[in-house]
């Protein structure tokens, strides 16, 4: 003889109890059907409609509602303790930790603003999701960049330029060129 092996969520002691519920329903939902066709047309009587389901029915309906409840605030409980997990990790300016608790507590509970909020705060601290005004700010950071490159490169070439009149004896080019390279050199923040 063998032996039958369930996987966790299918086990016989857990499909019981909704089985029961299921039943319980079939049950009420046939009782209130309301005439049927006899032989010769004539409609049967009405059959009588069950008050009560069976006791034990009701203590099944009574059991999984309150399974639900458990897991419900399980999730709850769960979701609030990533989302403070999260807070303290944006606190402590750890923000891969705190993205991954919040990302966790919105899993637990989706509908709760206040967690989705957090995450996407901390998704943007951490640059792994850009509002609009950042990619402007970065665009605008980026064009500074490359103008405060472009001046350096202008002083350098004009210094140069200058060392070369210098050595040539045209003293006139090279102040004017040293001049230039200093006007650049100024407006450089460093």
């Amino acid at each position: 003889m063998t032996t039958r092996t369930y996987p966790a969520h299918r086990t016989p002691e857990r499909r019981i109890p909704l089985s029961a519920a299921l039943i319980a329903l079939c049950g009420l939902a046939g009782g209130l059907s309301t005439g049927h066709a006899v032989e010769g047309g004539a409609p049967a009587p009405a059959p009588q409609v069950n008050p009560a389901p069976p006791a034990s029915a009701e203590a099944a309906l009574r059991q999984y509602s309150q399974e639900a409840d458990v897991h419900r605030q399980g999730r709850e409980v769960a979701g609030d303790y990533h989302f403070q997990m999260g807070q303290k990790a944006i606190q402590d300016n750890r923000l891969d930790d705190a993205v991954r608790h919040l990302t966790t507590a919105v899993d637990y509970m989706p509908d709760k603003k206040e967690h989705r909020d957090a995450l996407a705060t901390a998704q943007a601290l951490s640059g792994q999701s850009r509002d609009a005004r950042s990619v402007y700010i970065n665009q605008i950071a980026d064009q500074h960049a490359v103008e405060q490159q472009r001046l350096w490169a202008e002083a350098q070439e004009r210094l140069e330029h200058g060392r070369k009149a210098l050595e040539g004896g045209d003293f006139h080019n090279a102040e004017q060129s040293f001049q230039l390279a200093h006007i650049r050199l100024e407006s450089l923040p460093y």
